[in-house]
């Protein structure tokens, strides 16, 4: 692996991590506030983001 590479892997596994990490403050956020009109998509994205997430750190293991 050349250092182009790991600095690839790096920032997927760091951004894959912040898209996951935004998901989950906006379920949060909407818990918190009340507003349950857009918590549906709210946690279907919350679960998209979680499984790119796992597929990112899977396909540099």
């Amino acid at each position: 692996m050349d250092q182009a590479e790991s600095l690839r892997e790096i920032f997927e596994k760091q951004a894959s991590k912040k898209r996951l990490e935004d998901c989950q403050e906006q379920v949060r956020q909407a818990i918190r506030t009340g507003d349950n009109t857009d918590l549906d998509m709210l946690m279907m994205q919350l679960e998209r983001a979680h499984i790119e997430f796992e597929e990112t750190l899977n396909s540099y293991s």
